[in-house]
């Protein structure tokens, strides 16, 4: 091992894996998809013209593809930049109709 590897696995006990990917095509969303990760996560409901509206995270690319199939009058897509100005498609507005369908697509639970 290199010092600097040393220096990393310092406080990790034995057994206990750690994986650090950061580069691209090292398998992030296959290890997402393996830990259990949920595809869907709710950030926030509101009622829009007496209809519920969800504001949706969808982790993996291909649920963010599959909505942005779907009837457009049902969603709203947000990009926003994080703090290190990495730019986000995976956030959307959707109509309570099309949450739904997408839950019962891809739910794991």
């Amino acid at each position: 091992m290199t010092s600097w590897q040393k220096q990393t696995a310092i406080g990790w006990r034995k057994g206990q894996i750690n994986m650090v990917m950061a580069a691209r095509q090292t398998g992030k969303s296959l290890f997402h998809e393996i830990a259990n990760i949920p595809a869907i996560r709710i950030l926030d409901q509101a009622e829009v013209d007496g209809e519920t509206w969800y504001t949706v995270q969808c982790k993996p690319s291909y649920v963010s593809s599959w909505v942005q199939e779907q009837d457009p009058a049902l969603w709203h897509r947000h990009e926003h930049i994080d703090r290190q100005w990495y730019m986000h498609f995976n956030v959307f507005d959707m109509h309570e109709k099309l949450y739904t369908l997408m839950a019962l697509t891809w739910s794991t639970a």
